[in-house]
């Protein structure tokens, strides 16, 4: 069964969006622990998902410290049959969302001829294929909340392709594909969907974190050079302009305020500019331009 620890929390009166729950994915650290906290603090009651009751320490002790509005429910967005009997705790409890914020996720370097199937799978089990999952499952009770929020943490991997992450970006890539297509299904029925695409955001998956495929630094590899360059740079990139996962939260409160919020929200000054000038020029000049920034 499922284990659900529930935190001290004021009446209901006292919600916002009429009590119905904002419901998060990978809340342990990181976006999701900051977008919870942010959530809870402006006054929504948080189901705050994470992957297993050894993950939940942090946010259980701030929640309780503040004394703020969480339900912490720990599963497997992987794992279908957790997934289900989540969700079965969530239709008996509340009925409805108000809104799922997508944000469980994670990244892993390398290039592309240089990662295995066995490391190029996980990636895509858990940004694409269990968030689709959670999002299915979650459909129906956001559909009866009558007006809704369908919040995506994409990325700005999911709009350009940059050398030895591309297994990570074609996750995201996909994810943007999946969720335009899904606005338009839900539109007549008040859930309004936004894909989140932050620049670099000071997170463990994607920082000094990062998985690296076994043959990123294989001296056979003919790679092995120019990714290793690449990730020293990378690495002096993100200490330098990282931005911190509040930055996203704050974002995502913005946007669960708006009644008209748009599909596509850049995070960060990098991702503002970059995707803006992506935007407005033609393909082949985008490409020139990008090319020898990418690496």
């Amino acid at each position: 069964m499922t284990e659900v620890l529930m935190t001290q929390k004021p009446p209901p009166r006292d919600y916002r969006a009429g009590g119905a729950p904002v419901l998060i994915t990978g809340c342990s650290s990181g976006i999701g622990l900051a977008t919870a906290l942010a959530l809870a603090r402006d006054g929504y009651l948080v189901v705050a998902n994470v992957k297993s009751l050894e993950e939940q320490g942090t946010l259980r002790e701030d929640a309780r410290r503040e004394d703020l509005p969480i339900d912490i429910l720990p599963f497997d967005i992987t794992d279908e049959a957790a997934t289900a009997e989540a969700f079965r705790y969530l239709a008996l409890k509340y009925g409805r969302l108000h809104a799922l914020v997508n944000n469980a996720g994670i990244a892993g370097g390398g290039f592309f001829e240089d990662v295995a199937d066995d490391e190029l799978r996980p990636i895509f089990e858990v940004n694409l294929f269990g968030t689709a999952r959670v999002t299915r499952m979650a459909l129906p009770m956001l559909r009866a909340a009558g007006s809704s929020y369908l919040v995506t943490v994409s990325s700005m991997a999911g709009r350009l392709g940059v050398p030895a992450m591309g297994v990570y970006h074609s996750s995201k890539f996909a994810l943007e594909g999946l969720f335009e297509s899904i606005a338009l299904e839900m539109r007549p029925h008040g859930v309004r969907v936004t894909l989140v695409e932050p620049g670099l955001i000071r997170t463990s998956i994607v920082g000094p974190g990062l998985r690296l495929a076994r043959r990123f630094d294989d001296p056979s590899s003919v790679h092995r050079e120019r990714a290793r360059k690449l990730w020293t740079d990378f690495q002096k990139r993100f200490e330098r302009t990282a931005q911190p996962p509040e930055t996203v939260a704050r974002a995502i409160v913005r946007i669960l305020s708006s009644a008209n919020p748009p599909l596509r929200q850049p995070v960060g000054l990098d991702s503002k500019i970059i995707l803006a000038i992506q935007k407005l020029l033609p393909e082949w000049l985008w490409l020139k331009l990008w090319r020898p920034l990418a690496g």
